[in-house]
């Protein structure tokens, strides 16, 4: 179930790392920094835009873009992290067993850098594929009679949607029954 959820996801999995290309200069980068540079990166970036709209004075604006920000990064991010647990178990010679991680043989899942990476994925773990949904539904329940009135629609429209205009492309496809 949990490989079919996975393999569900990659359709929509955006992952740039491998494509920079740096694994020659980065021959130490393994799957542990991957979920550090995956997870904290996208936060630095929202965090930046945050500090320039309180610069700029362009509040709204800069929430539309860390909405789009955590759209894009949702699935990719969270697939990440869903890997990291996912450890292979190999069976040695003498009757023993090591656990590796799936994604990157080079990462032993027994060691204590592996659990202390595992607390801090499991936190981002409630960030992304828990937060970022949670802040969704927060943001579409707080505007709901806008959303759910075709009139206040209308008139939020013709205002230049002010409100729910930034919401659009979470609610635009979806059809009530």
């Amino acid at each position: 179930m949990f490989e079919n959820v996975l393999s569900a996801l990659a359709v929509v999995n955006i992952d740039i790392i491998p494509s920079l290309g740096m694994s020659c200069k980065l021959s130490s980068f393994d799957y542990t920094d991957k979920i550090f540079a995956v997870t904290l990166v996208p936060l630095f970036i929202g965090f930046i835009l945050l500090m320039t709209s309180f610069l700029f004075n362009s509040r709204q604006r800069i929430i539309d873009i860390l909405l789009a920000l955590s759209f894009i990064v949702l699935v990719g991010v969270s697939t990440t992290l869903f890997h990291f647990f996912k450890c292979d178990l190999m069976a040695l010679p003498d009757g023993t067993a090591e656990a590796y991680l799936f994604k990157d043989y080079s990462v032993d899942c027994s060691t204590s850098k592996y659990r202390t990476v595992s607390i801090f994925a499991a936190i981002m773990i409630a960030v992304y594929p828990i937060g970022i949904p949670v802040s969704y539904f927060a943001l579409l329940f707080k505007h709901r009679k806008i959303l759910s009135d075709a009139k206040a629609r209308a008139e939020e429209e013709a205002q230049g949607d002010t409100t729910v205009g930034h919401l659009k492309f979470l609610e635009a496809s979806y059809k009530p029954a």
